[in-house]
């Protein structure tokens, strides 16, 4: 039907052609005839067509979408140029033939909408600036079409995905302005839930999908819309209705992997089921036989919910073992970063699975400053965590006796040789039974050569791989050669009567040095890494020192977890009571413990060990909003006073008017120079370490000081005059 419209469409062209040719058809005129040709032309020769695949690309696009059920669906995912695949041919399509509107009919009322599918056809391929661009210039320079309102539905769509949210808050409180007509009213409602879905206000996304629902025919795409309903419902504490969104998922001709996620996702709403017998007859279905990862990925989830976390945990790691390359996995291994971060709190195996996360599909956390900012830091806290547990282990190693080190080092070189003899046995293994499978695929083609069946040992790899092992487990690696079996093999045969007896023999050189064995240089290096001597224990400990505080840090400053930050710094006050790092402790100390008993102590043995320290002052600095211009200036002559008592030597009356200026105007414009100043000070009046301590509390508190730079400095110039 379309091809004989088409036909008929051509003819009138060329019917209009021939009675109007001599009017003449520029594009420019505005000829009544010019006007028509060009109307006539556009619409058949081009938009009729462009639309018409743009349609097919849709669909093609619709087909070929991977969706992971393991997390919310987006109303419309994000546009892929990598996976536009058989679609790109019919956009690219689309593209030339709406540009040439632009290009030969100029004067035709059907510019407006070439542009639009020119822009539509540019967001299906992902490219994104390029279409905002073209959505843009239909909402500024349109020419009485009746675009608009669509293009700026889509441009609303565009910066959806752009993340530029305000803007798409923007357009669309434009389109509310505009008449609009059902279709539009349609991918008016959800195109915006699709905004809010990004934002994350799921009630607003799930009353405005409602609304844009109600106007589709059955059908697989809104099958899929009623299974997103499900998902925001479920997130909005709303199982009653999300059960009702996700039975009538079946009534609109889904495919088959929708079908059986609504179908699990119904069994986690239905208050009256028998969960457990529920998953094993998932599993037994030969159907769901490719669905196990998603079956167990369900259960995860059914699991979670319950509270029971490690289970979940268990579940969701199967999941992902079952997904392999699906597009399943990374959304699995992201789920499985989560649960280990909180509520399970076990660091280390959840910084291994954002790191898989990152691997497999970066944007999933690229695209998330929060998540990247929480990878960051558990890559700091794994990082100490593992030197401070490893320098341990060190150190207990170089508490043992000679003999019993050894015995433990050897124990620990058996235990490395088993597992690299299990792994090799599994890789010979694997690649044997590869080999054979292939032999065996192979041989129906090839019956006339020996062996072919399969039935000759040496051409069965999995036994002649058996049989290597056996042969190795009773002689061990021996060479092919002759005399195998000999216990002690000659290298040379010689005439025994003309070979010297061993009891006639004069030892008249010393002895050379004997080989040292493999095993032997081995355990050699091993102890090598054990801090036996007293500068090693020294540079051991100092790591575990350093390690330990940054462990607080990044409980404090970066996890969020007050609790495990405290012990971890007073830890290190126990462990080593001499840390260089005991002011900036006791400090955290004391914000960390702020409203209960333990505070006081802190506060009371910062101030007696450390009184001039800039901790100190911060800690007695008077919670105040930023000082007046009136403050400033004085803060400003205060510091311009004690400079010029510094320059004239009277170091002694300089150091408290400083102390008292930095106590009175806490913040002002010039702490940084006042600090500087009375580390300088410190520097005339007070033992070099002092000087030093106070250029490393001028680094840490004033990060972002002009005189950072001159502080650096200063500490080396005095450590190298140390």
């Amino acid at each position: 039907m379309s091809h004989s419209r088409l036909l008929l469409g051509k003819v009138k062209v060329l019917l209009l052609a021939a009675v109007t040719g001599f009017w003449g058809c520029s594009q420019q005129s505005s000829r009544r005839g010019s006007v028509a040709y060009h109307n006539l032309t556009a619409h058949y020769n081009a938009l009729v067509q462009a639309r018409e695949r743009l349609s097919n690309a849709r669909h093609a696009l619709f087909l070929a979408r991977k969706d992971d059920y393991s997390t919310l669906l987006p109303i419309f995912p994000l546009p892929d140029s990598t996976q536009a695949g058989t679609a790109r041919e019919d956009l690219n399509a689309v593209i030339k033939k709406a540009s040439l509107v632009g290009e030969r009919h100029q004067n035709s009322k059907y510019l407006d909408d070439a542009y639009l599918v020119l822009g539509e056809a540019r967001l299906l391929l992902g490219d994104l600036p390029n279409a905002s661009e073209t959505f843009r210039y239909i909402n500024t320079n349109e020419t009485g079409g009746n675009a608009r309102p669509m293009a700026l539905i889509r441009l609303m769509e565009t910066f959806t995905h752009q993340q530029a949210y305000d803007a798409a808050l923007r357009a669309a409180e434009a389109v509310r302005q505009l008449p609009l007509r059902k279709d539009e009213s349609r991918e008016y409602y959800l195109t915006r839930a699709f905004l809010h879905q990004q934002r994350g206000e799921y009630q607003a996304a799930a009353t405005l999908l409602a609304d844009g629902l109600r106007p589709l025919r059955r059908g697989p795409e809104k099958a899929r819309y009623l299974f997103i309903l499900g998902q925001l419902h479920e997130l909005n504490g709303q199982p009653a209705a999300a059960l009702r969104h996700y039975r009538q998922v079946k009534q609109n001709n889904p495919a088959y992997p929708l079908l059986f996620h609504s179908e699990l996702n119904t069994l986690f709403n239905e208050p009256t089921a028998n969960v457990e017998a529920a998953f094993a007859r998932m599993l037994e279905d030969r159907k769901n036989a490719d669905l196990k990862d998603q079956v167990y990925a369900g259960k995860a989830a059914f699991e979670e919910r319950q509270g029971d976390y490690p289970a979940a945990a268990a579940s969701l790691a199967r999941a992902a073992a079952l997904a392999g390359a699906s597009p399943q996995r990374p959304g699995l291994y992201l789920k499985l970063a989560n649960l280990y971060f909180q509520p399970l709190g076990h660091y280390e195996l959840a910084r291994a699975y954002y790191d898989s996360t990152l691997a497999v599909q970066p944007s999933l956390l690229q695209r998330n400053e929060m998540l990247m900012a929480r990878k960051k830091s558990l890559d700091a806290l794994v990082d100490n965590l593992v030197v401070f547990r490893t320098e341990d282990s060190l150190q207990r190693l170089a508490a043992l006796n000679p003999a019993e080190l050894d015995r433990l080092l050897s124990q620990t070189l058996q235990q490395k040789k088993q597992q690299a003899t299990e792994q090799d046995r599994l890789r010979q293994e694997q690649e044997a039974r590869a080999q054979n499978e292939q032999l065996l695929a192979t041989a129906g083609t090839q019956p006339d050569q020996p062996g072919a069946t399969g039935t000759w040992y040496f051409h069965n790899p999995a036994l002649v791989q058996r049989g290597r092992q056996e042969f190795t487990d009773r002689w061990g690696n021996r060479r092919l050669e002759d005399n195998w079996r000999r216990t002690v093999k000659e290298n040379q045969l010689t005439d025994l009567a003309q070979t010297p007896r061993a009891d006639s023999l004069v030892d008249t050189a010393p002895a050379a040095a004997l080989p040292q064995s493999p095993e032997a240089a081995e355990l050699a290096l091993l102890r090598q890494t054990v801090p036996l001597s007293t500068d090693a224990l020294a540079a051991s400990r100092k790591k575990q020192e350093e390690a330990l505080f940054e462990m607080g840090r990044a409980y404090q400053l970066g996890l969020n977890e007050p609790q495990k930050a405290v012990a971890a710094f007073e830890q290190l006050l126990q462990k080593f009571p001499q840390t260089a790092h005991e002011a900036e402790t006791l400090y955290l100390l004391v914000l960390l413990t702020e409203g209960r008993p333990t505070q006081a102590a802190f506060k009371q043995k910062l101030t007696e060990r450390y009184p001039g320290s800039s901790f100190v002052r911060l800690m007695n600095r008077p919670r105040s909003g930023p000082l007046d211009t009136a403050a400033q200036s004085q803060a400003q002559e205060a510091y311009a006073a004690a400079y010029e008592l510094y320059q004239r030597g009277d170091y002694a009356s300089a150091l408290p008017q400083v102390e008292n200026t930095l106590r009175q105007y806490p913040g002002s414009e010039v702490e940084d120079k006042l600090s500087l100043l009375r580390v300088m000070l410190l520097g005339k009046t007070q033992p070099a370490e002092a000087y030093r301590n106070g250029l490393n509390d001028f680094i840490q508190q004033y990060p972002a000081s002009s005189l950072l730079t001159l502080a650096r400095q200063m500490l080396a110039a005095s450590e190298k005059g140390r």
